[in-house]
């Protein structure tokens, strides 16, 4: 166009008046900017049109853009991604760096509402937009890979969460390939993630080959003497405690335990300043550690062992975070339980009821703040509380305080957990076992099989707490005189025991016994007897000569003994079982030595003593009795109907000596009904 071509001549002229300095800057400037507007006015007026347009077109999708902003900022991603769309459909025309930033809310929006795969779509679509952008070097590609990696590791966790692990191990693995060298402080997370995703899957391998990647991490990064090595070396030992490899997980958790308190300095844990800093940090650390260890100590059998570290344990989460806190609740909880399995009931009691206070009190806090985040751990919490107590309680023949709690405990469970939780089947074991214990056996039956439904699924078959749910089923399968159903449960519980606990533990002894007690049942005493021998000499060695487990099996030893017709052996066995049971304060338990000895005693022709300890044992039921004040009438029915044969004993002790009277009074109180 020749006014083109005037615009150049010009342009030319200006520059060169410049360069040979008869033109200011100034003048050349300003003639440069007025030719600017020439062609859009003269020489392309066809193209003025199609540029008004574009413009315009350009700004429309810039009005999409902050419009769906607001809308995301809003929470109102639905919207905000219709509004995105928009300016993507405009901006893929003209404008592709835009294109991307468009294509990259709308990613975000998408996993904001969980829609990962959508997200994915549209991370991909900025990663490629702006590598032939930019080039892999540039920081906005990099930026794109980074969000992409993100996406990745926030939907494994999404699918974790969901239980859906495969899937999650997946997504997980596509992070670590870009992590691994754009993000690595995100890689050694993902391999414990991955590990998690494995250990539910009860892929313990697996997951340990992750966590040893970790830990190469972990130390290459913060040196041995650390606590973040500290605490990948305790996960590799829950792992190898997951395995059976106690001794491997025991050397670990040891130098966890040293990582934690070197960190401490030279300090007494208990004696240290906690207001400097990082000391109440280090402190709970080793709290955490030494806790572990006496996990596993306790775990194996070995309680001597596990004491002093669990009362170092609370003592610690006391001085650094004082009374009134989960940790130091949890303490009292695991104390008291250690407490429980080596007979100190009195011990255990008034730790349980310090907990439950605690945990009621937090969760009390929690309701009136309405913290969210924290209440729903603090109703499990108070529901572990409750299930300990009731478990106790138990112990102690006090059904009466126990249902309640166990209730509760099992309606928190319920409502928190869901009814697949390996938690929940704890809740619903111990009611059953309740039910078991009072005679209720139609009411404890469905909940058994529940339960061991449940920790089948979630936890495996080669785990202890599916050991014990075989056990209570079979137990109670026996109690119903279904023999056939209860062995190959005891021997399928048998044998999970001695792979995964060893020959030494209480529960293996505990296994053995309750097979013989079957096979004496059935009659086979000639089976039953050498595992009530292995089983005493088991627990003699692993809990002590005071522990009521230990007075149990001298009293169905004892029982072998009398069906057997050898009454001298039984009686020697009851001799010693008796003062244990007395100081153990178990009625469950006195008043099986007290039957027992009655019975034998009336086959050696002692008939004063024989009802002597005749009445012994009904008081002991009467005091039970007693215990059992606000439970359904149907239990206390069945308890009663449970027990009968103590009763019916004495009375005919008593008519067998012409004291009528006497048994008839024994006989009206299977006909009492309140206490």
């Amino acid at each position: 166009h020749p006014d083109g071509k005037l615009a150049v001549s010009l342009a030319q002229m200006a520059c060169f008046s410049y360069l040979s300095r008869k033109w200011t800057p100034l003048q050349a400037r300003r003639l440069l900017l007025s030719l600017l507007i020439v062609p859009l006015l003269l020489c392309l007026p066809e193209a003025s049109h199609a540029d008004t347009s574009r413009e315009s077109q350009i700004e429309q999708a810039d009005a999409y853009f902050f419009q769906g902003k607001k809308r995301y900022e809003e929470g109102k991603y639905a919207q905000a991604i219709t509004l995105f769309e928009k300016a993507v459909a405009i901006d893929a025309k003209y404008r592709p760096i835009e294109f991307s930033d468009d294509s990259a809310w709308i990613g975000e929006a998408h996993k904001a509402l969980g829609h990962f795969g959508l997200a994915e779509q549209a991370y991909r679509r900025v990663v490629v937009i702006r590598k032939k952008a930019f080039g892999e070097q540039h920081r906005e590609y990099i930026q794109a890979k980074k969000k992409l990696a993100q996406l990745y590791f926030d939907w494994g966790k999404d699918l974790k969460k969901a239980k859906r692990y495969e899937e999650a191990i997946a997504r997980f693995r596509q992070a670590q390939e870009i992590d691994e060298k754009l993000r690595p402080e995100y890689f050694g997370n993902e391999l414990g993630l991955i590990a998690a995703c494995y250990e539910s899957l009860h892929q313990f391998s697996e997951a340990l080959k992750f966590v040893h990647k970790a830990a190469s991490l972990i130390l290459r990064e913060y040196g041995e003497e650390s606590s973040v090595y500290a605490g990948v070396l305790t996960h590799l030992a829950v792992l190898y405690e997951d395995m059976d490899s106690h001794s491997k997980a025991l050397s670990l958790l040891k130098q966890a335990v040293t990582i934690e308190k070197k960190a401490l300095g030279e300090s007494n844990p208990l004696t240290i300043d906690n207001e400097k800093g990082l000391n109440r940090l280090h402190l709970i650390g080793y709290a955490k550690s030494m806790n572990r260890l006496a996990g596993l100590y306790a775990k194996m059998g070995a309680y001597e062992k596990a004491l002093p570290l669990y009362r170092q344990v609370l003592a610690v989460y006391k001085k650094a975070l004082g009374e009134v806190n989960q940790y130091y609740a949890s303490a009292l909880n695991r104390l008291a339980v250690l407490y429980q399995n080596m007979g100190s009931y009195d011990k255990a009691l008034p730790l349980l009821t310090q907990s439950l206070v605690i945990a009621k009190k937090e969760l009390e806090f929690f309701e009136v703040e309405k913290l969210d985040l924290f209440r729903r751990a603090s109703k499990l919490h108070y529901a572990t509380s409750l299930n300990n107590l009731a478990g106790l309680y138990m112990k102690m023949g006090a059904y009466g305080k126990a249902f309640p709690l166990l209730k509760q405990a099992l309606a928190i469970r319920k409502k928190v957990l869901g009814e697949a939780h390996p938690d929940y089947a704890t809740s619903l074991n111990n009611l059953a076992d309740l039910y078991e214990d009072m005679g209720a056996y139609d009411k404890a039956l469905p909940l058994y099989q529940q339960a061991l439904a449940i920790r089948k699924k979630s936890l495996g078959e080669s785990h202890p707490d599916f050991a014990a749910s075989l056990n209570n089923l079979a137990g109670l399968y026996e109690d119903m005189g279904a023999y056939d159903k209860a062995l190959p449960l005891y021997q399928q519980v048998l044998a999970i025991t001695k792979k995964s606990l060893g020959e030494s533990h209480p529960d293996y002894a505990t296994s053995l016994h309750n097979l013989a007690v079957l096979y004496e049942d059935m009659g086979a005493y000639d089976k039953a007897l050498p595992l009530y021998q292995q089983a005493l000499a088991i627990t003699k060695k692993s809990l002590g000569e005071s522990h009521p487990y230990y007075a149990t099996s001298l009293n169905n030893f004892a029982g072998l003994y009398y069906k057997m017709g050898a009454y001298d052996k039984a009686l020697s066995l009851l001799e010693r079982s008796l003062p244990v049971a007395m100081n153990a304060g178990v009625p469950s338990v006195l008043v099986h030595s007290q039957r027992w000895l009655s019975s034998v005693l009336a086959k050696q022709k002692q008939p004063e003593a024989a009802i002597f300890f005749g009445k012994q044992a009904v008081n002991t039921l009467q005091s039970m009795r007693k215990q059992q004040a606000g439970l359904d009438k149907s239990l206390r029915k069945s308890f009663l109907r449970s027990h009968e044969g103590i009763y019916r004993h004495l009375a005919d002790l008593l008519i067998a000596q012409g004291r009528l009277p006497e048994a008839q009074q024994v006989l009206a109180m299977l006909k009492e009904e309140e206490f």
